[in-house]
């Protein structure tokens, strides 16, 4: 699932107009064109990655999130009933790939496993 990242990418700088937060980048994901934006940790690493999807169910992209990571978890399925808003998270040895559906919208987001797993 590693998606087709270009070249380019822009920094995302803080409303203060000083502060790195990550940067831009343009990729081809699930046969859709995406912006992968990256955080940074304190040293300057990336410690997530946030991706929004097109689509507005998450059941396409679980399903071919599980060809290729297996089941998710199942302590990880969660649904919160205020807001409507579900997940599944599947981890990795790299880290963990959460897949959120909310409003209609979708996102992932990609966690360095340093970074609070769970």
């Amino acid at each position: 699932m590693i998606p087709a990242i270009r070249q380019t990418s822009k920094e995302n700088i803080a409303a203060d107009g000083e502060t790195l937060i990550g940067c831009i980048y343009s990729a081809e994901l699930f046969g859709e064109e995406t912006e992968p934006s990256t955080v940074y940790d304190a040293e300057g690493k990336v410690s997530s990655v946030s991706i929004y999807l097109a689509g507005a169910e998450a059941g396409p992209y679980a399903e071919r999130l599980t060809e290729l990571y297996g089941e998710p978890d199942a302590d990880s399925a969660g649904e919160s009933t205020e807001s409507g808003s579900s997940w599944e998270v599947w981890k990795t040895e790299r880290g963990q790939i959460k897949l959120l559906q909310s409003y209609g919208l979708c996102t992932l987001e990609i966690t360095a496993p340093s970074v609070g797993l769970g």
